[in-house]
């Protein structure tokens, strides 16, 4: 109808109302549904479904489950509303083409029942909000986004559910608006968890990426997974609760902040991890909010400022940069970490562990200040049996002699060298002029500290003992001692 509803059909006594349409349009309604029957309402349109003055579809179910299935929908305020208040099943929305809400909602769903709600859909739009689907039942709420989504003023997508769990997936381009629009938006109460996966292609943000929140979370616990060939652009802010962040090779270079919000209950840990080739530059300034940091099978960070949190390295995961670790560092057997930005200085605040089949690399390209990296280790330096340090020399030849030595490590206190055999060194770049030892100070006058040394094992022309770099402080005694019995383990050409 040019003036009136394309479809209007209402069931107030019967049972089940089915309506089963190609294209529609309609001055007002598109298609226009009520049932008070006590079985359920379903919509199938195969066509595109307009309602110029209204929606394209509003259907109000006070029996059991609503159903709508359509290939695209329009209409002046939103392109489909689903309400399923009075109702006590469960609510599908399902749609394969463009659906636009051009005043408001692009797809509009409430369900009061307790069979779960289901948004599935490709692309959506709204001058409002993009998706908003809340379920005050005890169901499951998924909703699943192949396509782009918009909310060109608020949300592109809003999820609330009062019970249940809640699922948000999505694979394009997922973008919030202009009034400080999230991007994805989920709502779940204390005690319940929402999983968001962003799939190859997700691209997720929002108009202002410089200070807008792409990706955020009540108070319930949250799982965020972002997967390779997707990224995300603004900040993810993921409230109270036990929340876990996961860039699973995502790219997370656009993020202005991870968040893992203030937790005021018990057991509420929040972890950030990166891996499967997740890499780049993390800046510890925009990392707020987290208990621990992985960096798993793949992951390869480099940190810059200060990250506080506990960091935890896995088997093939690697973290380099000159940062500081505000908590602990551990590094699990197959990890490894280097100080520095080849090179350069690491700061570990708190204990720092070397497991068994675990690396430290130390890049050397002179004995001047800032021309070696260094782990500065606030706490304990553990070495476990089976541990390895990787030293690389890139020294230009002149600038070497017998003595060349620096400091690579220090620590108040450093375990594990008791038997010095159980630990792999290995030397990386050296001529055959030189060997390399390793020697330990054991701090009577300062932090413990480790040093790596070279020898000269034969002399041309006049020598070349002078060395063009930076004079070197001896260590003391102790540490002489210490050299002398590591070289006899460490040492190598």
């Amino acid at each position: 109808g040019e003036s009136g509803n394309g479809i209007e059909a209402r069931n107030d006594q019967g049972t089940e109302l089915r309506i089963e349409a190609a294209g529609v349009s309609g001055g007002n309604y598109g298609i226009y549904a009520r049932n008070t029957g006590t079985a359920a309402l379903s919509i199938s349109a195969t066509g595109a479904v307009e309602g110029a003055g209204a929606y394209g579809i509003k259907a109000y179910n006070y029996g059991t489950d609503l159903t709508i299935e359509a290939a695209g929908a329009s209409g002046q305020y939103s392109g489909i509303a689903a309400r399923n208040t009075y109702g006590s099943g469960a609510v599908r929305v399902t749609t394969t083409g463009q659906v636009d809400g051009q005043e408001g909602i692009g797809i509009d769903a409430v369900n009061g029942g307790d069979g779960g709600t289901t948004v599935s859909v490709e692309h959506v739009s709204g001058d409002s909000r993009g998706i908003v689907a809340i379920d005050q039942g005890a169901g499951d709420l998924v909703i699943e986004a192949t396509g782009t989504v918009t909310g060109t003023r608020y949300d592109a997508i809003l999820a609330d559910n009062a019970s249940g769990s809640l699922s948000v997936t999505v694979s394009g381009v997922v973008t919030g608006g202009t009034n400080d629009g999230q991007a994805i938006d989920t709502f779940t109460r204390a005690g319940y968890s929402s999983a968001i996966t962003l799939n190859a292609g997700a691209d997720v943000g929002t108009d202002d990426e410089s200070d807008g929140v792409a990706i955020a979370n009540n108070a319930g616990d949250s799982v965020v997974t972002v997967k390779t060939g997707a990224r995300v652009s603004g900040g993810i802010v993921l409230g109270d609760g036990r929340d876990s962040l996961t860039f699973d090779g995502g790219d997370f270079s656009g993020v202005s902040e991870f968040n893992g919000g203030d937790n005021s209950g018990v057991d509420q840990s929040d972890t950030l991890t990166f891996r499967n080739g997740a890499s780049g530059t993390l800046d510890g300034a925009k990392v707020i909010n987290w208990e621990t940091v992985v960096i798993g099978t793949g992951g390869n960070i480099s940190v810059s400022g200060a990250l506080n949190a506990e960091v935890e390295i896995e088997a093939g995961g690697v973290l380099g940069g000159a940062g500081t670790v505000g908590g602990n560092l551990s590094v699990a057997s197959g990890g490894s970490v280097g100080p520095g930005n080849s090179p350069g200085t690491m700061v570990v605040a708190g204990d720092f562990d070397l497991a068994s089949g675990a690396t430290l690399e130390i890049e050397v390209n002179g004995n001047g200040a800032g021309e070696f990296d260094l782990l500065q280790v606030g706490g304990t330096a553990d070495f476990a049996a089976g541990s390895i340090i990787d030293f690389t020399f890139a020294v230009p030849e002149a600038d070497l002699f017998d003595g060349f030595a620096v400091t690579f490590l220090t620590a108040e206190d450093i375990t594990g060298f008791a038997d010095i055999a159980d630990i792999v060194f290995n030397f990386f770049g050296l001529g055959s002029d030189y060997t390399a030892s390793v020697g330990f100070n054991d701090g009577l006058q300062g932090p413990d500290s480790l040093f790596v040394t070279l020898s000269e094992v034969t002399q041309t022309g006049g020598g070349n003992n002078g060395g063009n770099g930076d004079p070197v402080p001896e260590p003391g005694m102790l540490g002489l001692l210490g050299a002398g019995l590591l070289g006899l383990f460490g040492l190598a050409r």
